[in-house]
């Protein structure tokens, strides 16, 4: 395990083996913290090209509905330019924050959704 990236609101994880990218959002985000923070992840996977990515948003409060449209219009399909083939997103239990990542879902099958880390993982493994 190496960090390569951690904020208040993010942290960015290298899972060294397998070779997962592991993202683990912190708190609340705002429009400009889901931006400034998917900058930051769009650079690493444009340098390292991970094809698997963990996105851990349990412990995510509060709506960040402003910039779901970003994500799956523009941030999504840059990630898959650099490489994503599978996204396990681990929802929040905060609903607020719930709805915001729902609506950030990029048509078809890139992201698979889980309720927990552990399933999420051992998803991307099984796949690896």
């Amino acid at each position: 395990m190496s960090t390569i990236h951690s904020t208040s609101n993010l942290q960015v994880v290298h899972l060294i083996d397998p070779h997962i990218l592991y993202c683990n959002w912190l708190g609340l985000q705002t429009e400009q913290s889901v931006k400034e923070s998917g900058a930051v992840i769009l650079e690493i996977q444009r340098t390292h090209h991970f094809a698997n990515i963990l996105n851990d948003n349990t412990q995510v409060t509060g709506s960040w509905r402003k910039a779901s449209q970003w994500t799956a219009e523009q941030w999504f399909p840059d990630m898959v330019h650099a490489g994503l083939r599978h996204f396990a997103w681990v929802f929040p239990a905060d609903v607020f924050a719930e709805i915001s990542a729902k609506r950030a879902l990029p048509p078809g099958d890139i992201v698979t959704p889980f309720t927990n880390y552990q399933d999420a993982y051992n998803w991307l493994v099984s796949i690896h």
